[in-house]
């Protein structure tokens, strides 16, 4: 298989290296799978009364696509994907990589040189550590939800009487409360914010990434 790669840097600064392969589509095969669910229904019926009530039936189709690309070498290649519409005779280049020294490439798109469309894998289906990049995962949400209700609860303490009623912590303990209550006003925001920058920084990358892989497949 006649496969071709490229080293590149991207404007972050992170080295990858990405490769390609193209052929002519041989064949194709479309089809669409039904699934159906439902769910509610149950009820009781006593002493010849109650209330059964009618289960709610919904259904949703999934299109599915394979198409064989034969090589210059004469082998082929199966490719199963439903990204890009192509017919037989049609020709097109897959793209893959990673950053340079992982060797567990991902797939990244494809390019249809007859149609002139193109496809790629969205923002949440590659993965960003094959490319050298942190992803914000459910643990550091996790850590923001945490860091969020220690604020509420920092706030509330620093506003509820201590004991009975009509007697307040002493004005050292309501000084802590206050300095707590505003340790965690900060520390959420400053998280808020590095959230917000790391988001913005992995979409910026990735539209990096696919401008270089969608270059790199035009070529020749």
């Amino acid at each position: 298989m006649a496969a071709s790669f490229k080293n590149l840097t991207l404007n972050d600064g992170t080295p990858i290296w990405l490769g390609k392969d193209t052929g002519i589509v041989e064949s194709v095969k479309d089809w669409s799978e039904t699934h159906v669910s439902s769910s509610g229904g149950g009820g009781y019926v006593s002493g010849g009364s109650g209330y059964v009530p009618a289960p709610t039936v919904s259904s949703y189709s999934v299109h599915r696509q394979v198409f064989f690309l034969k090589h210059e070498d004469g082998t082929q290649e199966e490719c199963n994907t439903h990204l890009i519409n192509v017919s037989v005779g049609h020709k097109v280049t897959k793209v893959w990589g990673a950053k340079q020294g992982i060797d567990s490439d991902h797939n990244l798109g494809f390019y249809n040189h007859t149609t002139n469309n193109r496809a790629f894998y969205g923002l949440k289906e590659y993965s960003y550590r094959d490319f050298g990049q942190r992803r914000l995962g459910c643990l550091l949400s996790a850590v923001y939800l945490v860091f969020f209700c220690l604020l509420f609860y920092g706030c509330l303490n620093s506003m509820m009487p201590s004991g009975p009623v009509g007697h307040r912590r002493p004005p050292s303990d309501e000084w802590v409360q206050v300095q707590l209550f505003w340790i965690w006003f900060f520390v959420s925001v400053g998280f808020a914010v590095y959230v917000y920058l790391r988001m913005r920084h992995l979409k910026r990358f990735y539209e990096d990434l696919i401008s270089q892989a969608l270059a790199f497949m035009r070529e020749g």
